[in-house]
C-alpha cells in the first residue's frame, strides 16, 4: 500500500481510511463512518467510490498500468503532470487537465514523479503538489487535492490512499523459478536412477543374484572370471599404438554450454519475456537481461574461431582457401539476415532494412576472422623466455594495434564527427531528453551516419527508448558505427580462445580468464563511473558504446571461467539442458524466428504477466526439445 501527503496534521485521517481498506477487498470494501478531522470531500468520495466497483468505469488497468483517481475540490481547473524516473532529464508532461474527478492510467514499470498545478490569478501556474511512488501493477489509487481548512486559504492539501491490494507482479516469476529448479533436480535423480540401475535391480535383478550368489558364488570370487581373461592380446605382446588423427577432438562442452545459454536467454526475451521491463532491452542507457545475450555471442563467437582456425594450420592450408571460407560464411549470414528482415508477409522493397542481427554477426565474423587468418599460428610450447606467459598477447602484437585502431576509429567519430543541429560528442536519445533541445539528435554520431546512408526507410523503426522519450527519428541497434566495436568485443572472445589454445594447464587458464574478466569490468565501470547516465561513456546496447562492450566481455570472461570449471575440469555438471542449444546455435535462432506466430510455438493467451511468462517459457522449452532430438539424430546445421 502506498500514501503520501504534504501535510503531517492528515496522517491520523489516511491511517484511518488504510485501516478501513484493508480488511477488505477493493470490490467488497465496506464504509466507515466518518472519523473525527476527515475532510467532507474525502469521506463523500470514499463512500461513493466503496459503493462501486471501479472508480471510472470507463478506465480499464492493463498490463503494467494502474488507475490514478483525481479528486479535487477545488472550483478551479488542475494540471496534472508526471515523469518516469527512466526518462532522464525530461520535463513533466501533462496527462490530464480537469476540474471535479478525473481518471488516468498511469505506468507501473518505473518510479512515476508527479505534480499537480493550479492557474493562480496573480502568478500563472502555481505547484501546490508533489511527490514520487511507485505504482502497482492493476492497483486504484486515489489523490485527494483541496484547500487546507484548518490553516491559512492558500495553503492546500494533497492526500493520497491505495484502494484495495494491488498484485504483485514479480510472484508467477518466482513460481515458475522454483517450478524450473524442482524440474532440474527431477532431472539429476532420474538420471542417477537410470545410470545406476536402480529401478532394474530393485524390480528384476534382486531374486536371481541371490541364486547367482548361492549355486556359483559370489562375482569377483575365486570362480568367477576377470576382465583380463576376455581380453584380446595382440600378437608378440605388442602395444596397439592409437593413429592420433583417428582419434576423435575432444571438444570444449563449456564452450556449447555459455553458447546455449545465450541462444536459450535470447530466444526468451525474443518472445516477450513474459512482458517485464528487465526482460526488455533498456530504453536507452543501462543494461537488463535482454541486453547481454547478442554480445556473448558475438564474443563466444571468437572464442570459437581459435579452435576453427587450428585445423586449416595443422594441413598448412593455403590461405586464399582459407579466406574464401570465410567470406562464403559472411555471405550466407548476410543474407540470412536480410531474408529474416522481409519477414512472413514480405516487406517492399523501399522500406526493407539493411541492418540486423545475422549481418553483424556476417561482417563481425569476416573483419575478426580475416585479420586473424594473416596471424594465426601454431603455438610451439616454448615456455622458458621471459614473455612466455604472455606469449598469448605478445605473438600477435600486429592484429592488437590493428583492433585498437578500430577502437580508436569509434571513439574519434563518435565524438569529433559534425551532426549538424547536434551537439559534438552527443550520446543522448533525443526526444524529450534534455527539455527537448536535442529531439532530433537521436543517438549523435550513430544515428546520423545510418540515417545519412540507409535513409530512414531502411532503419529499425521501432527503436526501445520511443516509449520512454517520445523519438520521432530511427536509431538502428545494429547500426554501422557499432560494428567497430563488436568487431573489438568478438576479438576479446578470440582471445579467450587463444587462452584455451596455448596453454593446456586449467590453472592458468583460469586464471587467466579470471584476470581478463576484472580488468576490463574495472576499466568499463570507470568510463561509466559506476552509474547509469552521469558516467564518461555510458553502458548502451543502442550504441554498443566502449564502456558497454568491455564490461560484456568481463562478464562473459567470468562466465566463460565458471563453464569451464564446472564441466569441463571438474565435470560436476554435463552443461544440459543448455549444451544442445549450443550445438544448433544459428539452426534454432533461424527457426524462432520463422516459427514465432505459429503453433505449437505460439498461441493466444490473456495479456497478462502470468500468462505471457508462461508462453513464452513453454515457447523457449519447445525449441530446448527440438535441440535434444537434434543432436540425438546427429542433425547440425554447419555454415
Amino acid at each position: 500500500m502506498e500514501m503520501f501527503t504534504n501535510r503531517k496534521v492528515i496522517l491520523i485521517l489516511i491511517l484511518t481510511v488504510i485501516n478501513t481498506l484493508d480488511q477488505t477487498s477493493s470490490s467488497t470494501l465496506e464504509y466507515e463512518p466518518r472519523a473525527a478531522g476527515r475532510d467532507d470531500h474525502v469521506d463523500t468520495f470514499l463512500r461513493h467510490h466503496l459503493h462501486n466497483d471501479s472508480s471510472s468505469p470507463k478506465v480499464v488497468a492493463k498490463i503494467d498500468t494502474a488507475i490514478l483517481t483525481i479528486s479535487s475540490k477545488l472550483l478551479q481547473n488542475i494540471s496534472v503532470m508526471t515523469r518516469s524516473e527512466e526518462c532522464y532529464s525530461c520535463e513533466y508532461m501533462e496527462v490530464a487537465n480537469f476540474e471535479g474527478n478525473h481518471s488516468i492510467l498511469v505506468n507501473t514499470t518505473f518510479l512515476t514523479h508527479m505534480k499537480i498545478k493550479i492557474k493562480n490569478a496573480s502568478y500563472g501556474w502555481q505547484s501546490i503538489c508533489y511527490n514520487k511512488f511507485h505504482f502497482m501493477e492493476t492497483g486504484k489509487y486515489v489523490f485527494f487535492v483541496s484547500k487546507n481548512t484548518s490553516e491559512d486559504s492558500q495553503t492546500f492539501m494533497c492526500v493520497g490512499v491505495t484502494i484495495g491490494q494491488p498484485l504483485d507482479n514479480n510472484i508467477p516469476i518466482f513460481i515458475a523459478i522454483a517450478i524450473l529448479i524442482l524440474l532440474a533436480i527431477c532431472w539429476i535423480l532420474l538420471k542417477v536412477i537410470i545410470r545406476r540401475h536402480y529401478v532394474y535391480n530393485i524390480f528384476f535383478c534382486m531374486e536371481t543374484e541371490r541364486l547367482v550368489n548361492n549355486d556359483l558364488g559370489s562375482p569377483g570370487g575365486p570362480s568367477s572370471l576377470t576382465s583380463s581373461d576376455h581380453s584380446i592380446a595382440p600378437p608378440d605382446n605388442k602395444a596397439i599404438i592409437p593413429n592420433p588423427r583417428a582419434q576423435p577432438r575432444q571438444r570444449l562442452k563449456s564452450l556449447d554450454t555459455f553458447r546455449g545459454v545465450s541462444i536459450v536467454v535470447m530466444i526468451f526475451v525474443n518472445y516477450g519475456g513474459g512482458g517485464y521491463w528487465f526482460f526488455r532491452h533498456s530504453s536507452w542507457n543501462g543494461v537488463t537481461v535482454a541486453d547481454l545475450v547478442f554480445p556473448w555471442f558475438i564474443f563466444i563467437m571468437g572464442t570459437s574461431m581459435s579452435f576453427a582456425m587450428k585445423r586449416p594450420l595443422m594441413y598448412k592450408t593455403p590461405k586464399t582457401k582459407i579466406f574464401l571460407g570465410i567470406l562464403r560464411r559472411s555471405l550466407i549470414l548476410f543474407f540470412l539476415g536480410i531474408v529474416l528482415n522481409t519477414g512472413p508477409k514480405g516487406t517492399h522493397l523501399e522500406n526493407l532494412r539493411v541492418l540486423g542481427v545475422l549481418q553483424r554477426f556476417g561482417i563481425t565474423y569476416f573483419v575478426v576472422a580475416t585479420v586473424h587468418m594473416f596471424f594465426a599460428r601454431i603455438d610451439d610450447g616454448v615456455t622458458n623466455r621471459w614473455w612466455s606467459p604472455i606469449r598469448d598477447i605478445g605473438r600477435y602484437l600486429p592484429e592488437w594495434l590493428l583492433h585498437l585502431g578500430l577502437l580508436a576509429a569509434y571513439l574519434a567519430l563518435t565524438f569529433c564527427l559534425e551532426v549538424p543541429g547536434c551537439p559534438r560528442g552527443y550520446l543522448g536519445p533525443g526526444g524529450i531528453a534534455e527539455n527537448g533541445t536535442n529531439f532530433n539528435c537521436t543517438g549523435g554520431a550513430a544515428g546520423y551516419i545510418d540515417r545519412t546512408i540507409f535513409s530512414n526507410a531502411h532503419m529499425y523503426g521501432h527503436p526501445t527508448c520511443a516509449r520512454v522519450y517520445y523519438n520521432t527519428v530511427p536509431i538502428d541497434p545494429e547500426g554501422l558505427l557499432g560494428y567497430l566495436t563488436s568487431i573489438f568485443l568478438c576479438f576479446l572472445g578470440l582471445q579467450a580462445g587463444k587462452i584455451l589454445v596455448t596453454y593446456p594447464c586449467y590453472k592458468s587458464r583460469l586464471l587467466r580468464f579470471l584476470i581478463w574478466g576484472l580488468l576490463l569490468g574495472a576499466i568499463g565501470t570507470t568510463l561509466c563511473k559506476g552509474t547509469k547516465n552521469e558516467g564518461w561513456i555510458p553502458l548502451n546496447k543502442n550504441l554498443w558504446s566502449v564502456s558497454f562492450i568491455l564490461c560484456m566481455a568481463g562478464l562473459a570472461f567470468i562466465s566463460l571461467a565458471f563453464c569451464y570449471y564446472t564441466i569441463d575440469v571438474q565435470r560436476w555438471w554435463s552443461g544440459a539442458p543448455f549444451f544442445y542449444p549450443g550445438m544448433n546455435s544459428i539452426l534454432l535462432y533461424l527457426c524462432h524466428e520463422i516459427f514465432r506466430d505459429y503453433f505449437p510455438v505460439s498461441f493466444w493467451v490473456p495479456d497478462t504477466h502470468p500468462a505471457r511468462l508462461a508462453m513464452n517459457l513453454w515457447s523457449t522449452v519447445f525449441w530446448v526439445i527440438v535441440s535434444v532430438y537434434l543432436h540425438s539424430q546427429k542433425i547440425f546445421l554447419s555454415l
